[in-house]
């Protein structure tokens, strides 16, 4: 079965708020590497969905570049900084606020799912 764009933007949005919830709450570098990957991949997947829109690029450069931030400096500190969380939760704030005005480009309402192994055009 399709999705349609807003089930598949509210997907990418809910895997976003799961990875910034596990990034705030890391016990380590691995695990902060790995959100951060987990962050990139939704991040671009919304970006290819949405039209063009300079505030929501901005917004996602901003999440994305606080998340590798907190990423780097878990390599020196024990935990992060707490004005450095305050930034993250910050950008994800912004981030949610610019997808409000969020429009759909000509590829994300023509994208190819998959679903089960079988291609499905979403509509």
């Amino acid at each position: 079965m399709a999705k349609s764009f807003s089930e598949t933007l509210s997907e990418l949005v809910g895997q976003i708020e799961r990875a910034v919830e596990q990034t705030v709450e890391a016990n380590g570098q691995e695990q902060l590497e790995e959100m951060s990957h987990l962050l990139r991949g939704a991040l671009v997947d919304v970006l290819v969905l949405l039209e063009r829109d300079p505030g929501i690029e901005m917004a996602v450069a901003d999440l994305y570049c606080t998340a590798e931030t907190l990423n780097r400096e878990s390599t020196q500190l024990k935990l992060p900084h707490p004005r450095r969380l305050r930034l993250f939760r910050d950008a994800n704030i912004r981030f949610k606020q610019r997808l409000g005005r969020a429009r759909p480009s000509a590829y994300g309402t023509n994208v190819v799912w998959r679903s089960e192994d079988r291609v499905v055009l979403a509509s």
